[in-house]
């Protein structure tokens, strides 16, 4: 009998431990069960917030181009241009405007724009501009003679071939030892262009583009006693012809820039005035 009830006891007692074993088991369980949704509860809420931020990213940018596309364009040429005195300058031309950028040392843009093509030269850097008429600059140019030569706005020579230049077929004229080559204006261009081009530049152009223009290089370079016999001494030149769009208010002058007296002014920067004083003397610039 005694036997009968240890047993008893034992087994009750295996019974209260096995219990606890699947309650702590259970228990286990729903914490395991609870612990992964909460951990995908919590990757569901990142993976929406993570669109929710690439979808705003995705109108804003989409927007961005939109409002892009949206801009008026116009059709130009550009021509990347070398002026023996200007240095390097970007020539931009549209049926309606024209402008130029210089990327020389000067770093002036000149903005002129129809019908009546009154012109603006003006400078980002100092917030100036000499705002003109068309009257003006065809009797001053932008620098005086003295400083830029004023050839004559034509050449009559040979007969004009073709011949390419940065894979374009412009004319090439020669008159003696004068050689000069045009692009013949695009159809729809105002025939204003290349007199406006030439007060500026003061290079010939026939009417046309000028492209390349070159004269006899002295015989004998004074400084170095290097004979420069038959050479050609290049003073325009052209290195890229392109098409391309731009702004439609790319020919407009700048608003709230500072108005100055002086053209050259404009044309050279303050800063670099102020570090080579004799600059003012050579361009005649009146103190204030």
């Amino acid at each position: 009998m005694k036997c009968i009830s240890e047993l008893l006891i034992q087994r009750l007692r295996q019974t209260k431990q096995t219990q606890q074993l699947r309650q702590s088991l259970w228990a286990r369980l729903l914490y395991f069960q609870g612990s992964v949704v909460l951990g995908f509860s919590l990757l569901l809420t990142a993976i929406f917030s993570l669109s929710i931020v690439s979808l705003a990213i995705f109108c804003l940018a989409a927007q961005t181009i939109a409002a892009e596309g949206d801009k008026p364009t116009v059709k130009a040429l550009k021509l990347s241009q070398i002026h023996y005195y200007f240095g390097d300058c970007d020539t931009v031309i549209a049926s309606n405007g024209l402008r130029i950028n210089n990327r020389g040392s000067m770093k002036f843009c000149l903005v002129a724009k129809s019908p009546k093509w009154d012109f603006c030269v003006f400078r980002d850097d100092d917030k100036t501009c000499f705002p003109q008429s068309l009257k003006w600059l065809s009797e001053n140019g932008i620098v005086n003679d003295f400083i830029v030569m004023n050839r004559e706005i034509d050449v009559k020579g040979e007969k004009a071939k073709d011949v390419k230049i940065c894979n374009t077929t412009v004319k090439h004229i020669e008159k003696g030892k004068l050689k000069l080559d045009i692009l013949p204006l695009p159809a729809g261009f105002s025939p204003q262009l290349p007199t406006i081009l030439h007060y500026i530049y003061k290079i010939p152009n026939n009417g046309a583009l000028a492209i390349r223009y070159s004269k006899p290089a002295v015989k004998r370079d004074w400084l170095s006693g290097e004979d420069h016999t038959g050479r050609q001494k290049i003073l325009f030149d052209t290195v890229k012809i392109e098409a391309v769009l731009v702004p439609k208010n790319y020919f407009d002058a700048p608003l709230n820039y500072r108005k100055l007296r002086s053209i050259q002014e404009v044309l050279v920067s303050k800063e670099r005035r102020d570090a080579t004083a004799d600059l003012d003397e050579i361009f005649q610039i009146k103190k204030k």
